[in-house]
């Protein structure tokens, strides 16, 4: 197994795969909120998380992590049961751990995501391949984010203008009697 000491040349502060850069302050962000993560989702902490970076992939492991019913089926020989269970779990909250790192390391997007428990060692594996985020994604999440102030300033704006007739609007209104039913 590398480490993320072992991916990068010495004295590179940063992996480069795939135009794909992630620093080794990322790679530490990185593991401790998928930790985080999958402690809050899975309602146990994982031991030992870190994470490493080559060939376009970000690789998230960790020791541990078991329930009760978890270690007891790994205490009666029924790891099997305890793997293919982490494994279909992984794969039904995927969106959730691609999207933490999708937040923490900018400009990329997470294509595709596995994830395998190792029974022997007892550990769990993800995988997420990065792609760089396409620029013009990027510009299109710039532009709608500046529309979007563009057009909150715009309706405060319009909302001071018109005050004074809203209020005359509904004073007039309210001068009418209440119609019939």
């Amino acid at each position: 197994m590398q480490y993320s000491d072992e991916l990068r040349q010495p004295g590179d502060s940063r992996a480069r795969d795939r135009s794909v850069s992630v620093t080794a302050q990322e790679l530490d962000r990185v593991a401790s909120a998928l930790a985080e993560q999958f402690a809050l989702l899975y309602e146990v902490s994982p031991s030992d998380p870190y994470a490493i970076f080559g060939g376009g992939m970000l690789t998230f492991a960790f020791r541990g992590g078991f329930t009760a019913l978890d270690e007891h089926r790994l205490a009666t020989g029924r790891a099997k049961d305890v793997r293919e269970f982490r494994e279909r779990f992984l794969r039904g909250v995927a969106e959730e751990l691609n999207e933490v790192v999708e937040a923490i390391v900018p400009a990329v997007r997470v294509s595709f995501f596995f994830a395998g428990f190792d029974t022997a060692a007892g550990t769990t594996n993800c995988f997420f391949v990065l792609d760089p985020a396409a620029d013009s994604e990027r510009a299109q999440r710039e532009a709608i984010l500046a529309w979007s102030d563009q057009v909150r300033r715009s309706a405060r704006g319009l909302r001071a203008r018109t005050r004074h007739a809203r209020d005359a609007t509904l004073r007039i209104a309210r001068s009418f009697p209440a119609p019939r039913r």
